[in-house]
């Protein structure tokens, strides 16, 4: 639920949607580089298996160094997904998003009840809770 009316005059309510912006943003980026490095290695894995039976039956060494070269890429690629954790930081930052959007949310009932101002420094005190869980939610994500 979004309202576009309270974005532009209010600067919690707008500075929250650019924050759940930005995270979303940061969360795709993750995932996408996570599912780029995934690809990569199940296609070369692949291609070290064909070139593997070729080297087998035209006893060349020219394969053998092109399956060399490919497995040293997989090894790399595989420790950087696995020091960089990006599947985990992504998820990590999707606990985070998920607690703005349901702030978010109910900052949008109360302007539409009526009740928004009354409740201001309620939502105010509630999204500094929330951004001092962020370090602790990333933090851990690396445990």
């Amino acid at each position: 639920m979004k309202i576009k009316e309270l974005k532009e005059s209010d600067p919690l309510y707008s500075d929250l949607e650019d924050r759940i912006d930005a995270i979303k943003r940061k969360k795709k980026m993750y995932l996408t580089f996570y599912h780029i490095s995934q690809l990569i290695t199940f296609i070369a894995g692949g291609i070290i298996t064909v070139l593997t039976a070729l080297a087998k039956q035209q006893e060349t060494k020219i394969y053998q160094e092109h399956v060399l070269y490919i497995s040293t890429g997989i090894t790399t690629l595989a420790a950087i997904a696995g020091l960089f954790s990006l599947k985990e930081k992504a998820m990590s930052y999707d606990i985070f998003l998920h607690n703005l959007r349901l702030l978010r949310n109910e900052i949008c009932f109360d302007y539409v009840e009526g009740v928004y101002n009354k409740n201001k420094t309620k939502h105010f005190l509630k999204f500094q809770e929330i951004l001092n869980t962020k370090s602790e939610i990333i933090e851990n994500s690396y445990d």
